[in-house]
């Protein structure tokens, strides 16, 4: 094993000279620009008998784009504090690269960084991390272990990120995440482990696709929206913990899922205010558990009153004894209601203007006090009305 320090301006013809069916430690010091860092990596993907530890330490603040590309003789690369940018495909296709030490200040890796290097087995991001873009680990296929600390100001997993990755096992996300993207995780067929950010609102289209490690999986509260197939060839996922505000396709969740137990969790009266407040355009089924008195009453309807014209709402109340009078008056977001033997006194006006709502369900009008004929003038139009006899 041969070790070699070398100023940024000799290290092509450094490069160039070294032997081949050799290992060397290969320390660049000073400042590489886009053509010194595409001259040095067109000379290492010339050495691929060789086995080369790269490390790059001076002034350079970027590794840029294609750079280390398809340079099958790195093994390990180092790269210095001073880099806050990994561009597009910068070490692509690195088959033989098994370790790289990220700098501490890296903010953004771009896409297909690191796409296809085989057997890269773990990575380690820093804090400084805020974007991780398209497909930037797809194929990595022997990465087991990979770590994003909690204190990383990262948004969202891109599309395809880990797309492929088949042999992570568990991974922990930063709470500062929000959105999952298309087919972020897809093919991660070890995965087994995923603690979901407790700020993800949205989950796209095909991200577990083919996770067939996956036994169980808990939504966060704040997770509003899941799109169609998010789940589809999880054959080994046994349980679906759901959100308790939540858009979806439950029969399209059901049917993909058809061996999986979903259960979708209740609200308690105060998280249902808060929650309720923050929706986005979409179809919603909300399940409150227990009683609401007059007070809490009026802040849910103001809140729903206060909703986006595209947003529908499916109030499911398990617990609530009483609907007092206006509460829910105008609430245009309303679509359904439906109650369970808890409900004593369903004051007609409570209900009054609310121009969209379809269908009423009341399990026994022998428990519930009310006036049907009343409830539906007052409603403004006709509505099914379901009772248990």
């Amino acid at each position: 094993k041969k070790e070699i320090k070398v100023s940024a301006d000799k290290a092509v013809n450094t490069i160039r000279g070294i032997k081949d069916n050799n290992t060397y430690t290969i320390r660049i010091e000073g400042f590489l620009g886009k053509k010194l860092q595409t001259s040095i990596g067109m000379e290492l993907r010339k050495k691929n008998n060789c086995k080369i530890q790269l490390i790059l330490s001076g002034t350079t603040r970027e590794i840029t784009e294609s750079a280390f590309e398809n340079c099958n003789c790195l093994i390990n690369v180092k790269l210095g504090n001073t880099i806050t940018v990994i561009k597009r495909r910068a070490f692509s296709g690195c088959k033989n690269l098994t370790n790289i030490t990220l700098p501490k200040h890296l903010t953004i890796i771009h896409e297909e960084a690191f796409y296809l290097c085989f057997n890269l087995v773990s990575l380690e991001l820093p804090s400084s991390i805020r974007s991780i873009n398209r497909a930037a680990f797809a194929g990595c296929e022997n990465i087991i272990n990979f770590s994003i600390p909690a204190k990383a100001n990262l948004k969202s997993i891109d599309e395809f990120v880990f797309h492929g990755c088949r042999a992570l096992k568990t991974i922990e996300l930063p709470d500062k995440i929000k959105i999952l993207k298309k087919s972020s995780f897809a093919d991660c067929q070890a995965l087994n482990n995923i603690k979901l950010p407790k700020q993800l609102c949205r989950i796209e289209t095909f991200a577990f696709n083919k996770c067939y490690g996956l036994k169980e999986i808990i939504i966060p509260d704040n997770t509003h929206h899941i799109e169609r197939s998010v789940f589809v060839g999880c054959k080994n996922l046994k349980m679906i913990s759901l959100s308790p505000v939540l858009t979806l396709d439950l029969f399209e969740l059901q049917s993909c899922c058809s061996h999986t137990k979903i259960i979708q969790r209740t609200l308690d009266a105060q998280k249902s205010i808060s929650l309720i407040r923050y929706l986005d355009i979409g179809t919603y089924i909300i399940p409150i558990k227990g009683n609401l008195n007059i007070k809490q009453q009026r802040l849910l309807g103001n809140s729903i009153r206060k909703l986006n014209e595209n947003i529908k709402i499916y109030l499911f109340f398990d617990g609530i004894t009483s609907l007092q009078a206006n509460v829910f008056s105008d609430c245009n977001a309303i679509y359904g209601l439906e109650f369970t033997n808890s409900i004593k006194s369903l004051t007609p006006s409570a209900l009054t203007n609310c121009k969209n709502i379809r269908e009423i369900y009341i399990p026994s009008l022998n428990s519930c006090e009310t006036d049907i004929e009343r409830l539906i003038n007052l409603i403004g139009h006709q509505v099914k009305i379901t009772i248990n006899l």
